[in-house]
């Protein structure tokens, strides 16, 4: 999910006890082994990385757990 205020939801959602996470917090080109191959600025990659948030999703998940998590975000995007 593309979110703005991106850690703030995060937080919010790990405090309301949903499995929330930022997957990748280090871009690949910005890791070691990667960074020798990428010489050019990649400033729209870092600006969506910043934005990117996990939300739960399997096979598993009840009507009920889905609600919860929709009705968190919208209640944190409502402050």
């Amino acid at each position: 999910m593309l979110c703005e205020k991106r850690d703030g939801l995060l937080k919010f959602l790990i405090k309301n006890k949903i499995d929330a996470k930022i997957h990748y917090p280090i871009n690949i080109h910005e890791q070691y082994p990667f960074k020798k191959y990428y010489k050019n600025n990649l400033n729209i990659t870092n600006a969506l990385n910043n934005k990117i948030i996990s939300l739960p999703i399997h096979e598993n998940l009840t009507l009920k757990e889905i609600n919860k998590v929709t009705s968190c975000i919208k209640k944190y995007y409502k402050k």
